[in-house]
């Protein structure tokens, strides 16, 4: 048996899009817009169809080398801000391999789920709610909650998310072990008490996306195809919804949705304070180009009110801290995401420029 490391991981959180270079001792995942040893990340152009998680499966080397040199016995694990399922699972992948040489049993369908999950290709039943990814969505909600109560800081709100995942994949690696077990079905899975408040939220989920539905827009908008040819598809834009899985929920819509195909683009408003908007990636369509009509919005408006942003663009860019447009392979202009400094557009001004990029392709339409 290969003797286990002893290394004390310390855990560290920036900006989403940051730029990172690599530093001894620091493993930077989801994050820092380059792939080499000592940053994985999947957002910057040109990088490979994965998301962060599948690309530590994939490049192995990259976590286990760059600490060669170093204060092996420590590491700081370098992610974003509310670490998602990829964050986290490219986190727990890696701890895994520094402390124990290898991966553990089931990584390469874990790898998978989550790359899957992060392309927006999840359960779609609105009677199967009970998924792994919904169960860690169910988990941070849960810890949002608790730490609202108690004044929690956001960093301890951060690293309480990935010790939960790291504990949420090694229960169900345990159960794996046992009997086959599908990732996007846990509705028959024995939880053990643990999980079962977060298994009730998913329960109810649906009825909040209904009601989340009463209160959204439904409009039907012209999008660009990927192969050349624009088409209608029904959209949703929606303030703050309480649904925990809606975008699963909205994509598989076919009893609500106009043309009853599911609401191919989603725009969510967060608080008025981030703003996302994405098609699904099982259509034909994609947002090629709204990111940059929003990036001239934001720059016009930010000039009129006197508050440019400084510094250089950043790469194939044109501002220090545009909107990011899903311009990798691996989004593939499927999703249009805030500024992460944040944005002076309002609501309403970001629906008008969706509205506008809908008008510029009706001409295209086959």
């Amino acid at each position: 048996m290969a003797k286990e490391n002893k290394i004390r991981f310390n855990f560290s959180f920036v900006h989403y899009g940051s730029i990172l270079s690599p530093e001894p001792g620091k493993i930077a995942l989801d994050v820092g817009n380059r792939l080499c040893p000592g940053v994985i990340d999947h957002h910057q152009p040109g990088a490979e169809n994965d998301c962060a998680a599948s690309l530590v499966l994939r490049y192995p080397h990259y976590v286990t080398d760059h600490p060669k040199g170093s204060r092996s016995e420590e590491i700081t694990l370098i992610t974003h801000i509310s670490p998602d399922m990829d964050a986290v699972t490219a986190a727990f992948f890696s701890c895994h391999l520094l402390l124990h040489g290898h991966f553990p049993r089931f990584a390469k369908k874990i790898g998978n789920y989550v790359r899957d999950v992060d392309r927006g290709i999840c359960s779609r039943r609105t009677d199967v709610s009970v998924t792994a990814y919904g169960i860690f969505t169910a988990l941070c909600e849960l810890i949002r909650r608790r730490a609202q109560a108690e004044n929690r800081s956001k960093e301890r709100i951060w690293r309480t998310r990935t010790d939960q995942g790291f504990s949420l994949w090694r229960y169900l690696i345990s159960e794996m072990k046992k009997k086959p077990t599908d990732l996007h079905d846990l509705s028959s899975l024995e939880f053990p008490r643990f999980y079962r408040e977060a298994r009730n939220l998913l329960l109810q989920d649906y009825t909040d996306y209904l009601d989340d539905l009463k209160k959204g827009i439904q409009k039907q908008v012209i999008l660009p195809g990927k192969d050349g040819n624009a088409g209608k598809a029904d959209a949703l834009l929606v303030s703050d919804p309480r649904s925990l899985l809606f975008r699963s929920h909205a994509r598989g819509d076919t009893r609500h949705s106009p043309g009853g195909k599911g609401f191919t683009m989603l725009a969510v408003n967060f608080g008025n304070r981030r703003y996302i908007i994405s098609v699904d990636s099982l259509s034909p369509y994609y947002l090629k180009g709204l990111g940059e009509l929003l990036d001239i919005a934001e720059t016009e408006k930010r000039k009129a009110q006197g508050r440019e942003q400084k510094g250089d663009p950043k790469p194939g860019y044109n501002s220090p801290d545009p909107w990011y447009d899903g311009r990798n392979p691996f989004h593939n202009y499927g999703i249009v995401d805030t500024p992460w400094n944040g944005t002076v557009l309002t609501w309403e001004e970001i629906a008008a420029v969706i509205q506008s990029y809908s008008e510029t392709h009706a001409c295209g339409l086959a």
